[in-house]
């Protein structure tokens, strides 16, 4: 007997480690952090704010602020960013 298995219409959408694709192509702001060292932002609609303690960034309807020391801005393109620093603290502002 063939038994097929019936995937549901979010299994198709995940691949095998589980990220969904369609976030990856959303126009939802996106933030990874690693440690505290570094944070990539995907999905910024420019920057706010920029000094050594602290970047804000617009995400539209909502801003970014990462406060810190010795923060910089590692790489940046029209629609994403990179910072580099110690991270202290990340707060959202509506």
């Amino acid at each position: 007997m063939n038994r097929k298995k019936i995937k549901s219409e979010q299994d198709k959408q995940n691949n095998s480690f589980g990220f969904n694709i369609k976030d990856a192509f959303s126009l939802k702001p996106r933030i990874e952090i690693f440690d505290n060292t570094s944070a990539v932002i995907d999905g910024s609609c420019g920057v706010l704010e920029y000094s050594e303690t602290v970047i804000r960034v617009s995400l539209g309807e909502l801003s970014l602020k990462l406060c810190g020391r010795g923060l910089t801005l590692k790489c940046i393109s029209p629609t994403s960013l990179i910072v580099g620093g110690f991270i202290k603290s990340v707060e959202y502002i509506m």
